[in-house]
């Protein structure tokens, strides 16, 4: 107790309540999605490989959660897997926007950013996994402009608070920003008022926090 009343005078120290006074509680939902045959086939081949021929039971579960979100994340996996992938008829669509609707995850993002947008509001895409991000950066360019965007994925610093201004200024035409989940913490966005979860971090305190990002004064 005297340590904190020591430290008091010199640290601004506020809990989650305090940035959150006055405000309504931010609405979540969660969105169940099936995978396609094709994406379900290569989960299968994954999630069943002998542990000789197969990666690691964690590295697995990294390559199951990324294939949940987009397939085209596990291009620079093992060559088995691309081989696949790219054997695969009529997956992998030329144009970006295509490409974002072969799965679920990126397709329902899609519907949600464009709704939102189209209402004049502004959103943060979030992933643990920055190939994931990048993914809709040719979309975002082609369907909104290439000042429609900007990304945070490598710590909070001068270009941080440069893309994080720039989103929360009303007069600004970013309307998107692709956010690290990494980087959530420390960040002012106020400027947004959707937020999208592309995949679920084990400690789900850091989804939380990254929400915590937008709803606060």
């Amino acid at each position: 107790a005297r340590l904190h009343d020591l430290k008091a005078p010199l640290l601004l120290a506020r809990t989650s309540a305090d940035v959150r006074a006055g405000l309504p509680e931010p609405h979540v939902y969660t969105l169940l999605l099936s995978m396609p045959p094709w994406q379900r086939h290569l989960y299968s081949m994954i999630a069943t490989a002998e542990a000789a021929d197969g990666p690691a039971p964690f590295a697995r579960l990294q390559l199951l959660l990324q294939l949940c979100v987009h397939p085209w994340l596990l291009e620079s996996s093992r060559s088995s897997l691309r081989e696949i992938m790219w054997d695969l008829p009529n997956v992998w669509p030329v144009r970006p926007r295509q490409l974002l609707l072969v799965s679920p995850v990126t397709a329902a993002a899609v519907s949600i950013l464009e709704s939102a947008i189209g209402s004049g509001d502004k959103v943060v895409i979030v992933s643990q996994f920055v190939k994931a991000l990048d993914l809709f950066m040719p979309y975002l360019k082609n369907q909104f402009g290439s000042a429609s965007y900007v990304k945070v994925v490598g710590g909070v610093g001068l270009a941080a608070e440069h893309a994080v201004k720039k989103l929360n200024d009303p007069a600004s035409s970013t309307k998107v920003l692709l956010l690290s989940l990494a980087c959530a913490a420390g960040l002012n966005l106020v400027g947004a008022n959707h937020m999208i979860l592309l995949d679920a971090h084990w400690n789900y305190k850091r989804e939380e926090q990254a929400l915590g990002r937008l709803n606060r004064k």
